[in-house]
């Protein structure tokens, strides 16, 4: 049985820079080997605040640069080392908002210095607004390389193949309801509801099944459920 992650976790493991990462690290390097996995809705909401830090980040560090004008004028003629203290300047002068957000502000910018630190060095302020545009595409690539060598991630379809498979179990499950649910809800008709309920929206737990195995004797059963599996209301590309 695997052990699921929430986000402030998953955020502590991937980036050092933040305050709870050396007790996150532990907790992961003692139970790593239990199959450590995260939903699909926790990567999408690493990946939304690691851009929406981005883009404070990109406004925050140019405005640093060009509303100070020492830095703005001597930006392009400063030497490597020089700029490099400048970002260690730039990250001393922020301050956290008021109201923090799971992804903390600071420990973010820490990150993204230390990512992009040797590259933003070389660059004039020019090249430097372009690079800061552009660094989105890098941090979603190192924020995936994290979660995948870390944590079991599965996306089990595409976006597409989701809304047809969908589709078609809600059209298998009103056809269901149109014609054998006129029996009795007993035996395997009363399984069989279940087993679409399950497919459609999950257990009482939360846990999501893309396949389900039945086994049963009911010859009336199989008939009915291969006639509607195979020509469903209406013609809907999927399958269950």
């Amino acid at each position: 049985m695997g052990k699921f992650l929430d986000t402030n976790v998953v955020l502590d493991i991937i980036y050092p820079e933040r305050p709870r990462s050396k007790d996150a690290t532990a907790f992961y390097m003692k139970f790593k080997n239990y199959e450590l996995k995260i939903e699909n809705q926790v990567y999408k909401e690493c990946q939304s605040l690691a851009i929406k830090y981005l883009n404070y980040f990109t406004a925050d560090l140019q405005n640093f640069i060009s509303t100070n004008d020492r830095h703005s004028k001597k930006w392009d003629m400063l030497d490597q080392k020089k700029r490099s203290k400048l970002l260690t300047l730039f990250l001393d002068n922020i301050k956290e908002p008021e109201k923090n957000d799971k992804l903390d502000r600071i420990p973010f910018y820490k990150s993204l210095i230390n990512l992009s630190r040797h590259e933003i060095i070389y660059l004039n302020f020019k090249d430097l607004k372009d690079y800061l545009i552009g660094l989105a595409s890098e941090v979603m690539r190192y924020l995936s390389e994290q979660i995948k060598t870390r944590f079991e991630y599965k996306l089990p379809y595409s976006p597409i193949e989701r809304e047809d498979i969908i589709k078609f179990r809600t059209a298998l499950l009103d056809s269901l309801r149109a014609s054998v649910f006129k029996r009795d809800q007993i035996g395997d008709v009363y399984i069989l509801s279940n087993i679409i309920h399950l497919l459609l929206y999950g257990d009482s737990d939360g846990n999501k099944y893309s396949e389900i195995v039945l086994f049963t004797y009911d010859k009336d059963f199989l008939n009915n459920f291969t006639k509607i599996k195979e020509s469903p209301p209406e013609v809907i590309t999927g399958y269950l």
